[in-house]
C-alpha cells in the first residue's frame, strides 16, 4: 500500500492538473466564441452592405423613371447619405463585436489564470499539510 504522503502528493497532481486544463479549456472556449461573433459580425456587415446598394439601386432606379437626372442634385445627395448611414451601421455592428470579442478574450484569459492559481493553491496546501505532518 501506498504511503500517506504519495496519496496527498498524486491527489493533489491530479486536482492541480484539472484546475490547469480547465482553465486552458475556458480560455479556448472564450476564445472560439470570440471569433465566432466577430465572424458574424463581418457577415452581418456584408448584409448591410448589399442592403445599402439594393437601396441606393431602388432610389435611383425610382428618380430616373420619374425623369429626374440621377447624375446630379437630390439623388447624389440620397445615395450618399445612404452609403453614410449603411457604414455607420457597419462600423457600430463591426466596433461592438470587436468590444464583446475582447471582453471574451479577457475572460478567458481570467479564466485560464484562475486555473494556474487554484493549481498552486492546492500544491501550497499539500506543502503546508505535509509540513506540518496532517497526512497521519
Amino acid at each position: 500500500m501506498c504511503d500517506p504522503v504519495t496519496l496527498l502528493v498524486a491527489s493533489t497532481a491530479v486536482k492541480a492538473t484539472g484546475s490547469v486544463l480547465a482553465g486552458k479549456a475556458q480560455k479556448r472556449g472564450a476564445y472560439d466564441e470570440a471569433a465566432g461573433l466577430q465572424d458574424e459580425a463581418r457577415a452581418q456587415a456584408k448584409v448591410i452592405r448589399r442592403q445599402a446598394a439594393e437601396s441606393r439601386s431602388r432610389a435611383t432606379a425610382n428618380y430616373a423613371a420619374s425623369g429626374v437626372d440621377v447624375s446630379e442634385g437630390t439623388p447624389l445627395i440620397i445615395e450618399r447619405v445612404i452609403t453614410e448611414r449603411s457604414e455607420q451601421d457597419v462600423g457600430n455592428t463591426l466596433l461592438t463585436a470587436d468590444r464583446r470579442a475582447a471582453a471574451l478574450r479577457k475572460g478567458g484569459k481570467a479564466a485560464q489564470a484562475a486555473g494556474y492559481i487554484s493549481a498552486a493553491g492546492s500544491a501550497l496546501q499539500t506543502g503546508g499539510s505535509i509540513a506540518q505532518g496532517g497526512w497521519k
